[in-house]
């Protein structure tokens, strides 16, 4: 840790001392024996300091930190998605990226992950921020994961995608690959004329039917391997087709549950990937689910 970061958290943590002692109404000097295990057994005692840290980080970050426009998915969030909704609030925060382990629980990933300094109470879990203001690049966050007394984490969603699953119905004579030798390009297993849409309707994430209008949802893709060799004597095949591996986030979708087989289509830019493993918050650790991916050949 810098001298920087430390002087930095010392500032704080006195700034939140003063302003318990304050609360609490006893002399300044006398606070640090709030950090006693029969003071912190008190739920009393315990909610005014969560109170009291969160107050004091939104002042830390209102004077550091940036803008962000917070939206949350309700019953009247528009059908094409929840980034094309009116803002909740604007929100201060400092965002630090991190990748400790010990933070992230059961983190095995290398997603993008931040700390994010500020009052974090008026948020839920799921959450999304999207950065605004000054110098600011636009960003969207989603509110991943918080534990009491400890960091606040925030995941980027730096993609928006629309979430297909291949129907196993045979469908129209028309969706079928040609016959003879002709090259049916797009067909590549199942085609993607049968495959079940992710909609949005009334807060409410459901498949449908293959032609519905798809909603638009937040993503974070993250490439973990460019290249996977064969395990064979003869290594990787001149002929074989090189498939890269990534890791994705997806916030969560309400009841519905993201299943392996399900395909996450960032635009045809950057590509269609197929989850092959899906974690969900009690294995991950972070509320949504994270999605280890294959790249479909285009």
């Amino acid at each position: 840790m810098t001298r920087s970061k430390n002087v930095k958290r010392q500032r704080i943590y006195e700034r939140l001392r003063r302003r318990l002692a304050e609360f609490l109404g006893i002399p300044v000097d006398h606070s640090v024996c709030l950090m006693a295990p029969a003071a912190r057994s008190s739920d009393v005692l315990s909610r005014n300091l969560h109170d009291v840290e969160q107050q004091g980080a939104g002042i830390d970050a209102s004077l550091e930190g940036q803008q962000f426009q917070q939206r949350r998915l309700t019953s009247s969030t528009p059908n094409s998605g929840i980034l094309d909704d009116t803002p909740l609030a604007t929100l201060y925060a400092s965002l630090e990226r991190t990748t400790a382990r010990k933070l992230i629980e059961n983190g095995t990933f290398d997603l993008i992950v931040a700390i994010a300094t500020m009052d974090n109470r008026p948020l839920e879990l799921g959450d999304f921020l999207t950065a605004t203001g000054y110098l600011s690049d636009g960003a969207t966050w989603c509110f991943a994961q918080y534990r009491p007394i400890q960091e606040t984490l925030l995941v980027r969603c730096e993609r928006t995608a629309t979430i297909t699953r291949p129907e196993s119905a045979g469908g129209r004579l028309s969706q079928q690959p040609m016959s003879g030798s002709t090259i049916a390009t797009g067909y590549f297993g199942t085609s993607e004329g049968t495959e079940q849409v992710l909609t949005l309707s009334a807060g409410v994430y459901a498949f449908a039917e293959a032609g519905a209008s798809a909603v638009s949802v937040p993503v974070g893709i993250q490439q973990t391997a460019r290249v996977r060799d064969s395990s064979g004597p003869g290594g990787q095949l001149p002929t074989e087709i090189p498939v890269g591996q990534f890791v994705a986030y997806v916030p969560p979708l309400g009841d519905l549950r993201l299943q392996e087989r399900d395909i996450i289509d960032v635009g045809w830019n950057h590509g269609r990937f197929q989850s092959a493993r899906v974690l969900s918050t009690g294995t991950a650790g972070l509320i949504g689910y994270i999605a280890v991916c294959e790249a479909i050949p285009a």
